[in-house]
């Protein structure tokens, strides 16, 4: 059978298609990263990432995009923020922008097994120290006893299914970097830190209960 030229480019469509869908592609390294090398002696050579019209350059094997100093994850972002692989492990999380207003949120809450004790993870933020921070739940909705905690971007490495709530996240309040159970009447919790209190990065909020209770919350959060 003759190939036309029309078979033929879709051959070579198809080609490309499959090349691309294996991963044989090189990556491209994006912000804050280099494409480097190292050499059998551990010299490590890195080139630049960007053409002179900023576009951004393949960086085939050997070579490899390694973060800037001062920078990790995939993609490289900040040290002490979390990048959006590690978000996703906690796929509903809800990001609560850090820029002085006061968002709020109501919510219900179910309690059982142990959620007292392992609060479920509903917001994060990402802290850059312009702000202070206050979460709260001492808001007119809130009609049952709560407590609050924060937890850093390390602490998604101990997280577990919550024992009650549809959320895919929570974590034992023993790893928070704060926690509070009873801050204002009505037995509701607010959590305040100074400006500049805390490292600039991403910041995990979590909801619990004190003795089973369970029913709507109101958090307020401002950053």
């Amino acid at each position: 059978m003759k190939m036309t030229s029309l078979m033929l480019l879709g051959v070579v469509l198809m080609v490309v298609s499959l090349y691309g869908a294996i991963g044989m592609s090189p990556p491209v390294c994006g912000d804050n990263a280099r494409c480097c090398k190292t050499e059998p002696n551990n010299k490590t050579h890195c080139k630049n990432t960007t053409n002179e019209n900023g576009k951004g350059m393949p960086c085939p094997k050997p070579w490899s995009c390694v973060c800037n100093e001062g920078f990790s994850g995939n993609p490289c972002l900040p040290d002490g923020f979390c990048n959006t692989d590690a978000v996703s492990v906690c796929s509903d999380l809800i990001e609560v922008p850090c820029d002085g207003t006061t968002y709020v949120f109501t919510r219900q809450y179910l309690s059982g097994g142990n959620s007292n004790f392992v609060p479920t993870l509903f917001y994060y933020i990402n802290y850059q120290g312009d702000n202070p921070i206050t979460v709260s739940t001492c808001n007119p909705a809130t009609n049952y006893d709560t407590k609050l905690a924060i937890f850093d971007c390390e602490d998604l490495s101990e997280v577990q299914l919550p024992f009650a709530n549809p959320q895919s996240c929570a974590i034992s309040k023993d790893f928070a970097n704060f926690f509070n159970d009873d801050n204002c009447p009505g037995f509701r919790s607010q959590i305040d830190i100074d400006q500049g209190a805390i490292d600039d990065g991403t910041y995990l909020i979590g909801v619990s209960d004190f003795g089973l209770a369970q029913g709507t919350f109101e958090l307020s959060v401002t950053c």
